[in-house]
């Protein structure tokens, strides 16, 4: 596969890491990119530039206040730059350390330390799919996790992060009316539970619209018009006239929202089934 960070991202980058290269510090170990620009999925205005910097020990003191110096001034240069990471210190890489451990965490303009709770996926996107920046090569990193740790966090993320967005039972709340407004999140949502499964099944991390495109040849007939509304909002780029943050437009409707909890619910049972099959198997 051919990565090619695109030419607004690595405007970003060049400043990000020059600002870093300026601390003066030789805490930093290695930079890397994950996420969408790594998979070939990357949107502008709607993913983010995710990241993870490896460090011999986390920025504290004078070092922090610079560093966040360096994002403040590039949020303020590149507006919603989409600079979205951590930086994590070297025992960390080992999955057994990592569940919970603290994080320092950028996002949406803020920095904070954070429980690692994405781990299981972040390193193992690491381990297979990053982009090395600048340090030591991600592929040479002593990363220590399987795909079965990823798997048992899936299963855990799928039936708690996800399923309080498409409940079983249809109720009008918050999420509900969320989701009949913007169309972006039955994208988010199709499309996020589809890459759980395309990665229960193939063992293998893809991008959102990749796993979009696997469904629909995989799932049923029923769920097909739903999956490429999902693929066909991911690409639509037009600027709308009511919107929110540009890629929050306005477009109400009840059969698009659903139509998305039909077809997450759908996926959802599917996982949960084929990951307890699974798990007998291997018992």
């Amino acid at each position: 596969m051919i990565r090619k960070i695109p030419i607004a991202v690595d405007n970003i980058i060049i400043e990000w890491i020059a600002g870093i290269s300026e601390l003066k510090t030789d805490i930093f170990s290695g930079i890397y990119l994950t996420g969408s620009i790594p998979l070939n999925d990357f949107h502008s205005g709607k993913s983010d530039i995710d990241f993870v910097v490896l460090c011999k020990e986390l920025p504290k003191g004078e070092t922090l206040l610079r560093l966040n110096q360096v994002h403040r001034k590039i949020e303020k240069k590149f507006k919603e730059s989409g600079l979205s990471g951590c930086y994590i210190t070297h025992k960390y890489l080992n999955i057994q350390h990592s569940q919970s451990a603290i994080t320092l965490c950028f996002n949406q303009g803020r920095m904070k330390e954070s429980v690692f709770d994405m781990a299981a996926v972040t390193l193992y996107e690491i381990k297979t799919t990053a982009i090395t920046l600048c340090g030591i090569p991600a592929q040479a990193l002593p990363v220590t996790i399987s795909i079965n740790d990823v798997k048992r966090f899936l299963f855990k993320n799928i039936n708690t992060y996800w399923k309080s967005w498409v409940a079983e039972q249809p109720s009008f709340n918050s999420h509900r009316l969320l989701l009949i407004l913007f169309p972006r999140l039955t994208e988010w949502i199709v499309l996020g539970v589809a890459r759980q499964l395309y990665t229960l099944r193939t063992g293998t991390i893809t991008s959102k619209t990749n796993a979009g495109y696997y469904c629909l040849e995989h799932l049923p007939y029923l769920y097909q018009p739903i999956i490429k509304e999902a693929i066909e909002i991911r690409k639509d780029m037009r600027k709308r006239l009511l919107n929110v943050k540009n890629a929050y437009y306005v477009q109400p409707s009840f059969k698009r929202a659903r139509a998305t909890v039909a077809c997450a619910n759908y996926i959802i049972q599917l996982f949960n089934k084929e990951y307890n099959l699974e798990n007998e198997r291997s018992a």
